[in-house]
């Protein structure tokens, strides 16, 4: 869930005395590593990412050396053709409990990211590709949708991107879609962390434009029938 204890275990490879697991260290990059914010981070309240695993992250000042540190929990490593824009839809991913099942949160992007993606990143002004990446979805064929920061980030972004998430939990792969006042998005969930899905799930929208998704039964010794 988020916890000081769980980042240390699980990505830091740090043992916890309390708990009979081996705890496993979270690969970095040759040349550097990120991390998105999520809404699992924030049912912790984000302690244990922005001041436990961030600061063991960054780009590496050299090679094999020690990474310097993720300042912030939104990012844009890029190159001559492409920036990819790592953004936090997990901060204000969290409502009252229990309510927030009845009325998701908007998982808004926050000023502080609008203000950097406007006079840092300069979108406006820059025009190589854009790869988007969220914890959460824009859109969705099967689950909730999240479409505010598409709409925020119309005012700065004129041109159709590629849009990366996993809050799903679902591989699956959209073609060009745009909400009403949002921007134009090729999205694709990518991963589910490991956890189980359903197979023949049920097709909320149809008018999704939904290319391919993955339905195939996994082998489990306990005769369960999960994807």
């Amino acid at each position: 869930m988020g916890r000081e204890d769980e980042v240390r275990e699980n990505y830091l490879g740090q043992r916890d005395p309390d708990q009979d697991f081996i705890p496993c260290r979270w690969p970095l990059g040759s040349v550097g590593s990120f991390a998105l914010n999520g809404n699992h981070e924030i049912y912790a309240l984000g302690n244990a990412y922005f001041d436990v695993f961030l600061p063991s992250l960054g780009m590496r000042p050299s090679p094999g050396g020690n990474p310097a540190g993720q300042k912030a929990s939104f990012f844009c490593p890029e190159n001559e053709f492409w920036r990819v824009i790592g953004l936090d839809t997990g901060y204000n991913s969290v409502g009252v409990p229990i309510v927030e099942y009845l009325f998701s949160p908007s998982c808004n992007l926050r000023n502080e990211e609008l203000d950097w993606l406007q006079h840092t990143v300069n979108l406006q002004g820059d025009k190589r590709g854009i790869v988007l990446l969220t914890h959460h979805q824009y859109c969705s064929a099967f689950d909730c949708e999240y479409p505010k920061a598409a709409e925020q980030l119309s005012a700065l972004v004129e041109r159709p991107v590629i849009w990366l998430w996993g809050h799903e939990h679902r591989m699956a792969v959209r073609g060009k879609y745009a909400t009403q006042g949002g921007i134009e998005a090729y999205g694709r969930c990518i991963g589910h962390c490991g956890m189980p899905v359903e197979i023949n799930p049920e097709i909320k929208r149809p008018e999704r434009p939904l290319v391919a998704y993955d339905n195939r039964q996994y082998p489990s010794s306990e005769n369960i029938t999960i994807g």
